[in-house]
């Protein structure tokens, strides 16, 4: 073990848990630092919907996504655990008040349905259940090493410009580690505190990622059997909501997104009644089978976002030794989890990236005039 790189990973969502996977694939040890629990932001309400081509306009994120749904792939069959991958026929539809016209669509979405188009196909489109794809990434890298605690960084530990460690609030341990990364998602805005000042003046990070709250609900449907693997992205009264049928059954459906104030605890967050109510009416409009499913679930979550071009952050921090960050994925966290951990692991492990990720660098918003 003495021999071994020391990894500290800050976030136990699906970023911070890949990259905590494919550390220990790679043998480093790690340990995984988690405010409350793994899963309990964006990465275990999210939707999981997976694209392979959706981002090919944009040649770095387009490669990134590319191989990170070949990863989602590889490791439905690879891990231990049922993480609810399948592949999905996608569809985007208008939906309206007026009279349905008929339409190439299934049986369920029997709505006033005006017109439709594909999208994607199960070759390019798929799903996984993001809670437990969370969870078996941990427990897969646990039986490599991986050690979870639950607890809030209070400092990083500097000499120099080099992170040797943190300290964890009520506790005078120094957790030392050979690299350190941020992981945490929205909150990763809240490491600005304990970067060097030199670095805090080029390197704004509480001016560079925000966070988006997303609404959700899951229905459980009378009759599940009739509810097929089709993914649908609709145009409803303005806004643009999506239903993601799942597996086992259930139906997930998410809306009515809105850039509010981010609460410093992942446990705090609370949805709001008229925004979940809007997306039980959206689902019973569109299918007479989600009429009157159960409510099974309504919550909300913040996905990470970076000010400027809107892509993730994934590298070393600039000027500094020692400590990376990954987050700013957006709503494409889930998609790119599995990429992000294993470029990432490379570049702690090897100091080189099997992808050129240098769109991603954290060094370009060094000097950048920031707008939100």
């Amino acid at each position: 073990m003495s021999g071994q790189k020391k990894v500290i990973v800050c976030g136990g969502g699906v970023i911070g848990s890949s990259i905590g996977y494919y550390l220990t694939k790679k043998g480093a040890a790690v340990t995984l630092i988690e405010r409350c629990e793994i899963a309990c932001g964006a990465s275990g309400k999210a939707g999981g919907f997976l694209a392979k081509d959706w981002s090919d306009s944009n040649p770095s994120l387009g490669k990134l996504s590319r191989k990170s749904f070949d990863l989602h792939v590889e490791l439905s069959k690879t891990l231990k655990k049922d993480v609810g991958f399948r592949f999905l026929d996608t569809k985007s539809i208008v939906v309206s008040e007026s009279p349905k016209k008929k339409q190439d669509l299934p049986d369920w979405v029997d709505g006033p349905i005006r017109s439709q188009s594909d999208i994607g196909s199960n070759k390019t489109t798929a799903q996984v259940h993001p809670h437990l794809f969370t969870h078996a990434l941990v427990e897969a890298a646990k039986e490599n090493g991986l050690k979870v605690h639950i607890g809030v960084v209070e400092n990083i530990i500097w000499e120099g410009q080099v992170a040797k460690g943190v300290k964890l609030f009520g506790s005078d341990q120094i957790m030392e580690a050979d690299a350190i990364v941020i992981a945490m998602g929205p909150w990763s805005h809240l490491a600005h505190q304990f970067l060097p000042d030199n670095v805090k003046k080029i390197f704004p990070l509480n001016d560079i990622i925000y966070g988006h709250k997303a609404h959700s609900i899951i229905l459980d449907p009378k009759d599940k059997n009739k509810i097929t693997a089709h993914a649908l992205f609709a145009d409803y009264l303005k806004t643009d909501p999506e239903i993601y049928p799942r597996p086992d059954g259930t139906v997930y459906i998410c809306g009515k997104a809105e850039t509010v104030e981010l609460p410093e605890d992942p446990s705090k967050i609370v949805p709001k009644d008229e925004h979940c109510d809007f997306l039980v009416k959206f689902a019973g409009v569109v299918s007479s089978e989600l009429l009157n499913a159960q409510v099974k679930v309504k919550q909300a979550c913040y996905l990470p976002c970076s000010i400027g071009d809107g892509q993730p952050m994934i590298g070393a921090v600039p000027e500094t030794k020692g400590l990376y960050i990954a987050t700013g994925h957006s709503c494409w966290g889930i998609l790119n989890a599995p990429a992000t951990g294993l470029l990432l692991s490379e570049v702690i492990m090897e100091e080189k990236c099997s992808l050129n990720i240098d769109a991603f660098s954290p060094s370009r918003w060094v000097s950048r005039k920031l707008k939100k």
